[in-house]
């Protein structure tokens, strides 16, 4: 067994500055580091992460990790009520839910830098070659910004919302 120090751990700090451990495992998945990880979510009683080794869950009751997405996350963030994780990965971008692959949409734009969640269904997507897409849940990519309409650079958003077929930004 690897040594504990090379072993994934989450720790809560209380506010009586105690560390209380959540997890601390004696086994690990050797895709997965600490220091790789991005973001870390509780959905359904697991924990999903995002970073360079791309999406997993981990069940307590297996005391084992489970590979969702494979491919280093270049983008992440969640929906306003905290239920689903979206990332985006070579080649794709992924909603997550319950700590599963919920809806998974293939984009063959350039990679993914920004995710916005939207207070409708879905979320915007802003890709490296200033392409924008509207990823509603359960649906098709929609681009909803290319280049070539217009000479604006809509990576610097910061906050967005659908109304409708139209995108405020």
């Amino acid at each position: 067994l690897p040594s504990a120090a090379s072993c994934l751990a989450l720790d809560r700090f209380t506010a009586r500055d105690r560390v209380v451990s959540v997890m601390r495992e004696t086994d690990r998945d050797e895709a997965l580091s600490q220091s790789g990880i991005r973001h870390v979510a509780i959905q359904n009683g697991r924990f999903v992460t995002a970073g360079a080794a791309g999406l997993h869950a981990y069940d307590p009751d297996r005391r084992a990790w489970k590979t969702l997405v494979a491919g280093a996350v270049t983008a992440v963030t969640e929906s306003f009520d905290g239920r689903s994780v979206y990332a985006a990965v070579p080649g794709r971008v992924v909603a997550v839910r319950d700590a599963r692959l919920a809806t998974d949409w293939a984009l063959t734009s350039s990679p993914i830098e920004r995710i916005l969640p939207t207070v409708s269904n879905g979320i915007l997507a802003l890709a490296q070659d200033r392409k924008s897409y509207r990823l509603p849940e359960g649906r098709a990519a929609q681009t909803i910004w290319a280049p070539s309409r217009s000479s604006a650079d809509l990576r610097t958003v910061s906050s967005a919302v659908m109304l409708g077929s139209e995108a405020l930004l």
